[in-house]
């Protein structure tokens, strides 16, 4: 019923984006892995750091994974988290303007 080639099934070599580091692409070792960056860290003095790392899905799509590392305020537990809230929302504030791309207007 099936006739033979006389080839065998290879798999297709694995191709990376130019950004992905090799060493920390979890890609070839299945196919839910991802593509991945280097890590570029930002240091910001007294208040802790900020780390973006590109990846890539299996569906195509590149995503900026952000992660923020911060020293919390010594204040009781209660005011930490609403000091927790209003960062979360000032860097969601500015994200949205950092990708915004539409003009502004006054």
């Amino acid at each position: 019923m099936f006739g033979k080639t006389g080839r065998h099934w290879q798999r297709p070599e694995q191709t990376h984006p130019m950004w992905c580091d090799v060493a920390r692409c979890l890609s070839p070792y299945n196919h839910l892995g991802e593509h991945r960056s280097t890590p570029l860290v930002k240091r910001v003095p007294g208040h802790g750091t900020v780390t973006a790392i590109l990846t890539q899905r299996p569906g195509g799509h590149v995503w900026l994974e952000i992660i923020l590392s911060a020293r919390v305020p010594a204040v009781d537990p209660a005011k930490q988290r609403a000091w927790a809230g209003r960062l979360l929302a000032g860097l969601g504030q500015a994200i949205a303007r950092a990708v915004d791309h539409r003009p502004t207007t006054r």
